[in-house]
């Protein structure tokens, strides 16, 4: 197994701005993120990424059903996906991919 991360950065040093709005993602950025998540078929976010990418609408976690995607929270979510499980940290996280035996390279997003 083995593991690659891809972090979001800028010029600045900021993603978001105070008020929470982020334009990190153009539409054409998200067309690549999406071809190389695919290629993993696991993916990692945190709950703020999760609740940011849903935040634009459920195509956005539509366009992963074919990839686990296990998001790190303590407290958890509602959760209407069957692909999207929550973990309380990374050892959660494989426990459960063991469980699936799901046997795909993952992709961690920080």
């Amino acid at each position: 197994m083995k593991f690659d991360m891809f972090a979001t950065v800028s010029m600045n040093g900021y993603i978001a701005s105070v008020d929470g709005s982020e334009d990190c993602f153009s539409e054409d950025n998200w067309v690549e993120f999406k071809k190389v998540v695919l290629s993993y078929g696991n993916l990692i976010w945190g709950k703020n990424t999760y609740e940011k990418v849903l935040a634009w609408g459920e195509k956005y976690i539509n366009d992963f059903e074919e990839v686990k995607i296990f998001v790190l929270t303590y407290s958890g979510s509602e959760n209407k996906f069957s692909n999207v499980i929550f973990c309380k940290n990374l050892d959660d996280c494989l426990k459960r991919w063991k469980l699936i035996m799901f046997l795909k390279d993952w992709f961690l997003v920080a």
